[in-house]
């Protein structure tokens, strides 16, 4: 899996949405992503309570405030978010305001809305799957295997006669490049930082340098440890399927119908 997540997974602060056994895989798969040990961590620091208020968020600022002990980051993480007091998410603001570039936050909740919006704008937000799944599991692999007849009738039986809203399309847009994370059996390593703002995010036009970097990560280091028995076309394809999807969302986002990116995505796939 893993979706998501460059000036990314490895910068700012990011929102995961979905039960919490889930949003606690892809936190521990982000982590490990990055290099980031989750015990005996001097720079590592967790928030989990049934009540989150003020003086916790003035540990996690005196936090950031030190200097790093071993890794690259100091990194903040928030479960359960929904949590905390309305103070508290107040007093948060300024932090997410003043990231540098070394720092990296991290709250999980199961939904967005329990967060006051002062916070989720300042956030990428990563949204898991729905308690009512649209798509079943195996839906990337369907479509990357299929005719591109076959994917204009899959899109306009299970999208176009479903109406759906053009938030459940982004949503599925993150589950099918999740899927295809898990096809490729790896978290993400962050690409350059110039090159997206996101594993989650898309990017509606990049140039095929940049595309490059997106795949192959920095220094050239493989962005994916794919199964042995994946054929190299396969993992390409996948991989370019992958960057296809992040520029489709990147569309959406961009206001353009979300009925005419996907059709865009099936055409590019």
């Amino acid at each position: 899996m893993s979706q998501s997540l460059h000036k990314n997974f490895a910068s700012g602060a990011h929102i995961i949405v979905g039960k919490p056994k889930k949003t606690d895989q892809l936190l521990n798969r982000i982590l490990a992503s990055l290099g980031i040990k989750k015990t005996n961590n001097p720079d590592l620091l967790f928030i989990n309570s049934p009540t989150i208020g003020i003086d916790q968020i003035r540990e996690a600022k005196k936090f950031l405030s030190l200097k790093n002990w071993q890794g690259k980051f100091r990194v903040i993480v928030i479960t359960a978010a929904e949590n905390m007091t309305v103070e508290a998410q107040n007093s948060f603001l300024k932090t997410l305001e003043e990231l540098r570039p070394n720092h990296l936050i991290f709250l999980t909740a199961p939904n967005q809305n329990t967060l006051l919006p002062t916070i989720t704008s300042r956030c990428q937000i990563v949204t898991l799957s729905p308690k009512k799944q649209i798509f079943k599991t195996g839906t990337f692999e369907k479509l990357l295997r299929s005719d591109i007849k076959a994917r204009f009738k899959f899109i306009q039986e299970n999208v176009s006669q479903k109406k759906m809203t053009k938030e459940a399309i982004i949503e599925w847009i993150d589950n099918l490049v999740l899927e295809a994370h898990d096809l490729l059996n790896e978290a993400p390593r962050p690409a350059s930082r110039d090159v997206v703002s996101s594993p989650l995010s898309a990017r509606a036009e990049i140039s095929p340098k940049q595309k490059n970097a997106f795949i192959r990560g920095p220094k050239n280091v493989p962005w994916f440890s794919a199964k042995e028995d994946k054929s190299p076309k396969e993992m390409v394809a996948t991989k370019n399927a992958i960057i296809k999807l992040h520029e489709a969302k990147k569309m959406i986002l961009a206001n353009v119908m979300p009925l005419s990116a996907l059709d865009w995505f099936i055409i590019n796939l």
